[in-house]
C-alpha cells in the first residue's frame, strides 16, 4: 500500500508540473522579425532593395549545427518578416549564398498581449 501511496504522490508532482511547464511557456508565442536586403548597383553607384530573394531562416543550437526555421522571399521594397520565432542566435541566409548572423531577443507584451504587428528590426544586410 506504501509503494501505491507513492507511486500517486510522484504521478501528481509529475502532472502538476507538466502542467504548470507548459502554461508558463505557452504565453510567449515569439518574436515577429522584419529587415531588409539592399544590393549595390555599380551603374547608379547606389544601393537598392533587392526584391524577389529567398531568404531562409536558420537556427543554431550549437556551433556548426544548423536547423531551418522559416523561409520568406523579399518584397518590392527588399523587405522580409519571420513570425513566432523563439529567442536565440539564427543566421539569415539570402539566396543561397551569404550569411548574416542574427541574435533574436524575446519582446515583452503589451498589456500581457501579444501584438502580431510588434516587431524585432534587423540592421539592413547588403548582399
Amino acid at each position: 500500500m506504501g509503494l501505491k501511496l507513492k507511486y500517486h504522490k510522484f504521478l501528481i508532482i509529475g502532472i502538476l508540473f507538466c502542467i504548470t511547464y507548459h502554461n508558463a511557456n505557452g504565453q510567449y508565442s515569439g518574436t515577429n522579425l522584419r529587415g531588409q536586403i539592399q544590393y549595390f548597383n555599380q551603374y547608379y553607384n547606389r544601393y537598392f532593395p533587392l526584391t524577389g530573394a529567398a531568404v531562409d531562416l536558420y537556427y543554431c543550437p550549437v556551433p556548426n549545427q544548423y536547423i531551418l526555421v522559416s523561409q520568406s522571399m523579399t518584397n518590392q521594397n527588399g523587405f522580409y518578416f519571420f513570425y513566432t520565432i523563439r529567442p536565440g542566435n539564427y543566421y539569415i541566409q539570402v539566396n543561397r549564398k551569404k550569411n548574416y548572423q542574427i541574435t533574436v531577443i524575446k519582446i515583452p507584451y503589451f498589456n500581457n498581449q501579444f501584438n502580431y504587428n510588434q516587431f524585432q528590426d534587423i540592421p539592413i544586410l547588403y548582399f
